[in-house]
């Protein structure tokens, strides 16, 4: 089944595997939101799996296939931010880190 993009034009497969590549091999494979260490290996959607986030969503006129668009987040944190800019999500990315809390 075709997929399309917000402007009506069809989502390019062959393209986005490329690029999607590309980031698994450029960037560094750690959550960029709560700096958690990945696995490429790791399952799809265990805790450790790498997901391929478009930091400006495609919905909101964020280029597809822009290396620049691109970073790498969990599972959890690509859940929680959807189709959210960082600036809308309850958490900035700077405020992930460790807790000020001895309480586990």
């Amino acid at each position: 089944m075709a997929r399309y993009l917000p402007d009506r034009s069809r989502f390019d497969e062959v393209r986005w595997k490329a690029v999607r590549k590309r980031a698994f091999n450029i960037l560094e494979h750690k959550c960029s939101l709560c700096r958690q260490e990945l696995d490429i290996k790791a399952p799809k959607h265990s805790r450790f799996a790498i997901e391929i986030d478009h930091v400006t969503p495609i919905s909101r006129g964020g280029p597809p296939y822009e290396l620049d668009n691109l970073r790498i987040l969990c599972v959890k944190c690509n859940r929680s931010k959807g189709a959210k800019l960082d600036e809308e999500m309850q958490r900035q990315p700077e405020d992930y880190g460790l807790p000020i809390s001895n309480r586990w």
